[in-house]
């Protein structure tokens, strides 16, 4: 059997083939590395988009997460896994964020007022200057976080121990409520 190729379909194959092998590598890139942006609307999506984001970010662990700076005020994050990201000067009032995983996590000048992080895991977490008034921090684990001039007033949960431990790794202020 005798294959004969016209020269304009072979060329036309190859581009194909070219386009095809640059879209999927945009297409992981697009996976491994996500827009800010993108990433807070998923985030607001409620548990479905924090399960899409706990996927990506399994498969994903090694990338360095940018959510400085992200608006996430009142957002349900019950169970997100934020260990290591960058959430420093983040707006977290009253958001939900029951279990998380924020271990490692720079929450430096974040405002968590009135956040629900109970049974969260913010073990190494950096909270310097973190605002944390009427957080409720029940069950949290704050084992070796940086609280220095981190703001706690009215809070529900806090358990002297747990203090205990964040504070032997702080050696500046931590603001208590008068």
């Amino acid at each position: 059997m005798l294959l004969s190729v016209n020269s304009n379909n072979a060329e036309t194959a190859k581009r194909a083939k070219t386009l095809l092998a640059h879209n999927a590598s945009k297409d992981i890139e697009g996976r491994k590395m996500l827009e800010k942006k993108e990433t807070v609307e998923m985030l607001r999506g409620g548990p479905e988009g924090v399960k899409r984001w706990n996927v990506w970010r399994n498969a994903n662990h090694s990338v360095k997460v940018d959510l400085s700076g992200a608006k996430l005020s009142e957002a349900n994050l019950s169970g997100v896994d934020f260990r290591g990201a960058d959430l420093s000067g983040a707006d977290l009032t009253e958001a939900i964020l029951t279990r998380a995983i924020l271990a490692g996590a720079d929450l430096s000048g974040a405002d968590l007022t009135g956040a629900i992080l109970a049974g969260a895991d913010l073990w190494g977490a950096d909270l310097t200057e973190a605002i944390l008034t009427e957080a409720i921090l029940t069950e949290a684990i704050l084992t070796e976080a940086i609280l220095a001039g981190a703001k706690f007033y009215f809070n529900i949960g806090l358990k002297l121990a747990d203090w205990m431990r964040a504070c032997e790794q702080t050696a500046k202020t931590i603001t208590f409520a008068d």
